[in-house]
């Protein structure tokens, strides 16, 4: 059996995990508020939801958006999505499934998204 695992590094973002069988689960990225205006991402948390569909005979996919700064963006926003696909990265790479960055042009497209959909489409 296959999993593919897709991942918005966003701090709120999700990871979703589709199954050669059909299932299909979707999660927010693990977060914690740590001032009122501002959340930070939860390693551990993060390292479970990924060790979840690690099994005997199961083959793992991940892709993980690459985070492009913007140059309107807040320099703290763009630290933090670097941050959270390091983060990702490392854990992905930590437990030893292969993966690729991929840009939202190429998961949108790979998924049968329509250029001009919402996000929230997505």
């Amino acid at each position: 059996m296959t999993c593919w695992i897709g991942i918005d590094p966003g701090v709120k973002g999700a990871i979703a995990f589709l199954w050669d069988n059909g299932r299909t689960l979707v999660f927010d990225t693990p977060t914690v508020e740590v001032k009122k205006t501002r959340r930070d991402y939860t390693i551990g948390h993060m390292r479970l939801l990924l060790e979840g569909p690690k099994g005997d005979g199961l083959t793992t996919h991940v892709a993980i958006e690459r985070s492009i700064p913007m140059p309107q963006q807040a320099s703290n926003t763009t630290w933090l999505a670097g941050r959270g696909q390091g983060l990702w990265e490392g854990l992905v790479a930590g437990l030893g499934y292969p993966y690729e960055l991929v840009t939202p042009q190429q998961w949108r497209k790979a998924m049968g998204l329509v250029a001009g959909q919402e996000k929230g489409a997505s």
